[in-house]
């Protein structure tokens, strides 16, 4: 199966998954749509709120789901205007819409794992645990601030640098796909 069908047989997935009757699974289909290079799900989810909860999460968030067609990480973007600034949240150049950073492990772990039902509930946990507090434990450093890339560039030794005090420095280009 090449890469480009397993991106539209996930959405189709979950967007079968989310015709379910919404008490069932506490979602709701909105819309599907393509893009040139993403199959997109837009998609209301129902969240667990404690009493107090110390961000402001609502009871039912709509989300944005895009699954590049080359099978890379999908995309979760809260598309509510205010939606708070949070851990958790991809830093992606612009404040809105946020995306939500669903995974600790690189997708390449995580992508046989992958299922409509454990997508939607991992969802709408992250959703409760940031609105409780709990998503993000005491104990856990935070985020790197650069993330993970496979673009690389190679650059030349530096002739004239030789016997300076120099060091060797890591730094990751992204292109970022405007929705």
């Amino acid at each position: 199966m090449s890469v480009e069908a397993i991106g539209k047989m996930r959405a189709a997935e979950l967007q079968r998954y989310l015709e379910t009757p919404r008490k069932l699974v506490r979602a709701r289909l909105i819309s599907a749509s393509k893009e040139s290079d993403a199959e997109i799900i837009e998609l209301e989810v129902d969240v667990d709120l404690p009493q107090r909860p110390l961000h402001r999460i609502n009871k039912t968030e709509r989300l944005r789901v895009r699954f590049p067609v080359d099978d890379a990480m999908p995309q979760v973007f809260a598309l509510r205007k205010n939606f708070p600034l949070v851990p958790h949240t991809m830093i992606n150049g612009s404040a809105y819409p946020r995306q939500l950073c669903l995974y600790e492990r690189t997708w390449a772990d995580e992508r046989e794992n992958w299922a409509p039902r454990a997508f939607v509930e991992r969802i709408r946990r992250w959703l409760a645990g940031t609105a409780d507090g709990t998503l993000h434990r005491a104990d856990q450093p935070l985020e790197a601030i650069m993330q993970h890339s496979p673009a690389r560039i190679v650059l030349p030794a530096v002739p004239f640098a030789a016997g300076q005090l120099c060091r060797t420095e890591r730094f990751f280009i992204v292109q970022c796909a405007p929705f």
